[in-house]
């Protein structure tokens, strides 16, 4: 069934309303502190409802047709040699051989019954979305800047500010062209006014920090790597501050023949879980395997371990996007002796 809008009742009176969301970008170029002035909507849908008159169709029989096809009819010859003479019959039985093959046609003709469209007035319920307004919201964000980096000229990073609809703040940076990792703290949030009108002030904290030292541990590759009766250590790279790095470690138990490997260990180790020592420009890594899981002596074991950016670091980065690539990555499998 098909529909053919041709004529609608009045509409329904509606008020529209629009949500929006409003952000800032600041630009900063070495200033201590900048402002940024909000302001948002927020509205929900309803829908106001009318009967339209349409036409509708509907297949209605009106009478029959009488179609005709031919089929392909085989027949078989059935064939014997009886006192030197070959005699043929049609449709025979018996244990012999077959003869050639006759075919004839033969018309088969059919009622089939007809249909006609057959078109009438209806009514259909038409639905009208439109926004009603629920509050607004006003949004003052002191931006308190920390200063840039020294090792690194000049300064430059764009700092947006986003109040969004249901007048919640957040807030995300870009930098460049120095690798920059650039952190945001909100505090001091206050929210006032009424049930329709809604005022929120904060505090965005904005620290910089010079990215390139703290990702040359995660950008080079795992070496030398060590397993012993107490712990497994590998080298990198030396970092900046170790509370930047945490270390994720797998361990299987090799297993033989139809057993799959077993694994014993999955964990995420802190900074103050494991030992670094340098040695030259590289860190050496140490991890005490007795204390996170049983490991038998002389059996194998297959490890996986990456070092990576500490989830408290990329939480607090408003320029995430700009550093995909945060681990480095390494296997091992040995005799724990």
């Amino acid at each position: 069934m098909f529909k053919l809008f041709f004529l609608t009742v009045l509409y329904m009176n509606v008020a529209i309303g629009i949500a929006q969301a409003s952000q800032k970008t600041i630009e900063y170029t070495g200033q201590n502190e900048d402002i940024a002035e909000l302001f948002s909507t927020q509205t929900h849908t309803e829908y106001t409802y009318e009967d339209v008159i349409t036409t509708c169709s509907r297949q209605v029989q009106d009478g029959y047709e009488t179609i005709c096809h031919k089929d392909l009819i085989e027949k078989r010859r059935i064939c014997q040699r009886i006192n030197g003479r070959t005699i043929c019959t049609d449709d025979g039985t018996g244990n012999t051989d077959y003869g050639d093959h006759d075919d004839d046609d033969t018309t088969t003709c059919d009622d089939r019954p007809t249909y006609r469209t057959e078109y009438y007035s209806c009514m259909e319920v038409i639905s009208h979305p439109y926004e009603v307004f629920d509050f607004k919201t006003e949004g003052k964000v002191t931006v308190e800047f920390y200063p840039w980096p020294s090792d690194l000229t000049p300064p430059k990073a764009n700092v947006t500010v986003d109040l969004n609809s249901a007048g919640t703040l957040s807030a995300y940076a870009e930098a460049g062209p120095s690798p920059v990792f650039i952190y945001g703290r909100w505090r001091e949030e206050v929210r006032a006014g009424s049930s329709t009108a809604r005022n929120v002030s904060a505090t965005l904290d904005v620290a910089f920090q010079n990215a390139t030292k703290v990702l040359v541990p995660l950008q080079s590759n795992i070496s030398d790597i060590v397993l012993n009766h107490e712990e497994l250590s590998f080298v990198v790279a030396v970092g900046s501050n170790v509370s930047d790095y945490e270390l994720e470690l797998k361990a299987k138990k090799v297993r033989w023949f139809i057993l799959k490997d077993k694994e014993i260990l999955k964990t995420t180790l802190h900074a103050s879980q494991f030992r670094i020592s340098e040695e030259g420009d590289r860190w050496r890594i140490h991890v005490s395997l007795l204390s996170l899981a049983k490991f038998e002596i002389n059996a194998k074991y297959r490890f996986e371990f990456a070092l990576k950016l500490a989830d408290d670091i990329k939480d607090r980065l408003l320029n995430k996007q700009q550093f995909p690539i945060t681990k480095t990555e390494g296997k091992f499998m040995g005799r724990f002796q």
